[in-house]
């Protein structure tokens, strides 16, 4: 407001104006972090702030501030439209955060090739082909980011969402096909090649988790619609792949995890594995997710020891599956601690920020951490798909869902 008001104000006119115009230009971009509505009328206000130094264009940065603000905006889930949600009116604009997230890139404001591989300039003094093994990994992480993108803005946007439960089971096949068959085409062209390479630190598991997370994104979107039914098997045995393939990662694969984001696929897949159990109708599959859950979560816990990339994972579905009574989560001097599933609950500050990672990136099942009992749950709360994969992550659920659940507390340990 003083930015404002700077140059209409006679006493603000002794104030250097960049006092305060550099501190919010780099105060800004720490509180996006963990933005709140504040944070929104602060990026607001600033970015109508007057110039001090006339160019062209006199706010230049300005349509980087707006994407930052449209960003944050739906961080704090603006864009979504919550008034039709059975939940107390207080909460309406505030719990709708778990809306589904659209691709910050699109076609239409591109004109550029895709990256090839003769683009980039190779070290001379590497050997034979694998000099180019590091371009290529590039290339088809690329490749992969695109299908994703388009997967992300056809059926995860607000409105793509809303769309996709109006379509016919037909039509909902062929959208999946479609991704489908781009996925087997980018498997084919991009991952299959990297095959023949024999290198000390395979960098190929990053790509081969990213490829199960798009799949199970498209799943994800699809189990919620009309042909839901039909990709359930499907679901069921790409999920058996990826416990597989990480039950059978080799040292070499391990040390060779380069991207950050892999922490958060790992965590994905489980949280679509409790969608699986938690939208199964028949005895028989229920038990099947039940140990498709218990031996993905071992396999999480075990590597974890070692191999870092699994470890939010890991917290993750222990906060998932696992409920504390409000006496052990709340002491007597009032901190919260939280049993992790592997000892006692821990306070050491690493632990605390990956809890915190884990509660403010999805809460999309977080509800399943109360059951207790799994087939009174069944009986008295059956979940439809669309809510289980829902892309407001079952937040559109009756306000006495808290206080059903909490008189559940299912043991996976089995």
């Amino acid at each position: 407001m003083l930015a404002l008001a700077h140059p209409y104000c006679h006493e603000a006119q002794r104030i250097n104006p960049w006092l305060f115009m550099d501190f919010t230009s780099q105060a800004l971009p720490i509180e996006a972090r963990h933005v709140k509505y504040e944070t929104i009328e602060a990026a607001l206000l600033h970015a109508q702030r007057h110039t001090y130094i006339f160019r062209a264009p006199t706010m230049p940065g300005l349509w980087a501030d707006v994407g930052a603000i449209v960003g944050m905006s739906q961080d704090l889930g603006l864009n979504i439209d919550a008034t039709g949600w059975k939940i107390p009116d207080a909460e309406k604009k505030g719990a709708n955060g778990s809306g589904g997230r659209p691709s910050h890139l699109h076609d239409d404001q591109h004109d550029v090739e895709d990256l090839q591989i003769d683009d980039f300039i190779f070290d001379p003094r590497a050997s034979g082909k694998m000099g180019d093994l590091a371009a290529r990994v590039y290339v088809a992480a690329a490749r992969l980011t695109v299908i994703l993108s388009d997967i992300l803005s056809k059926l995860y946007t607000v409105r793509g969402a809303k769309k996709l439960y109006t379509l016919h089971r037909d039509e909902c096949v062929a959208i999946a096909d479609a991704f489908l068959g781009r996925l087997q085409a980018w498997k084919d062209e991009y991952m299959a090649p990297l095959a023949d390479f024999d290198v000390m630190h395979d960098p190929t598991g990053n790509l081969q988790l990213a490829y199960y997370t798009v799949e199970i994104t498209l799943y994800r979107a699809i189990l919620r619609t009309a042909a839901g039914s039909q990709f359930r098997q499907r679901s069921g045995t790409l999920v058996r792949d990826v416990t597989r393939w990480l039950k059978n990662l080799q040292v070499n694969c391990l040390s060779g995890f380069w991207w950050l984001t892999s922490r958060i696929a790992f965590a994905i897949t489980g949280g679509f594995m409790i969608g699986m159990l938690l939208s199964a109708t028949e005895d028989d599959e229920v038990n099947h997710w039940i140990q498709e859950i218990t031996t993905y979560r071992e396999l999480l816990k075990a590597h974890s020891l070692n191999f870092n990339m699994t470890k939010l994972a890991s917290i993750r579905m222990d906060l998932l599956l696992q409920r504390d009574s409000s006496d052990s989560l709340a002491g007597e001097d009032g901190d919260t601690g939280v049993n992790l599933g592997q000892g006692s609950g821990t306070k050491e500050k690493d632990e605390e920020l990956m809890i915190e990672e884990v509660t403010n990136y999805d809460g999309d099942l977080a509800e399943v951490s109360q059951v207790e009992n799994y087939e009174a749950l069944r009986e008295d709360f059956p979940v439809d798909p669309a809510v289980a994969f829902g892309n407001t992550y079952g937040l559109e659920w009756d306000t006495d869902l808290d206080q059903l659940l909490s008189s559940f507390d299912y043991n996976f340990d089995r």
